[in-house]
């Protein structure tokens, strides 16, 4: 790392995703007091894009994981991922020869609420249900 002197000339750029800023790079010249040229605030832009994008991607992958492991109305574990989960619990407790404990919830009614005041009361109902 450099010292601090008076001389020293900042480069900053803004992270962006698309028109979203999410984030900022910034770099400083601790020996050279002259000002960024045009080539390295060119460098500077497609750095920050490489690495805008690189967050983006990276978030992206986070919340397809999460779609595919969790239910979106009680954030609880779709069923798919739930059996996976049931799966190596199964192998583990085989394995291991430890009891396994397994407990299953179910809402009663729901298709008649469904039925009867739509999807959307019904997707209102199930959180309000799961947390109770």
């Amino acid at each position: 790392a450099g010292t601090f002197t008076e001389k020293s000339i900042w480069l900053g750029v803004p992270l962006k995703v698309e028109d979203k800023t999410i984030g900022a790079m910034a770099v400083q010249s601790y020996t050279n007091s002259k000002l960024y040229s045009e080539k390295d605030i060119k460098i500077m832009e497609f750095v920050s894009n490489q690495i805008a994008t690189a967050i983006e991607r990276k978030r992206m992958e986070e919340e397809l994981k999460r779609l595919a492991h969790y239910d979106t109305l009680t954030e609880a574990y779709n069923r798919g991922y739930g059996l996976e989960l049931l799966q190596r619990q199964l192998k583990l407790s085989k394995r291991n020869k430890s009891p396994l404990l397994l407990a299953y919830g179910d809402l009663d009614n729901l298709k008649d609420i469904n039925d009867e005041f739509g999807h959307e009361e019904g997707d209102r109902v199930v959180p309000e249900r799961w947390e109770n």
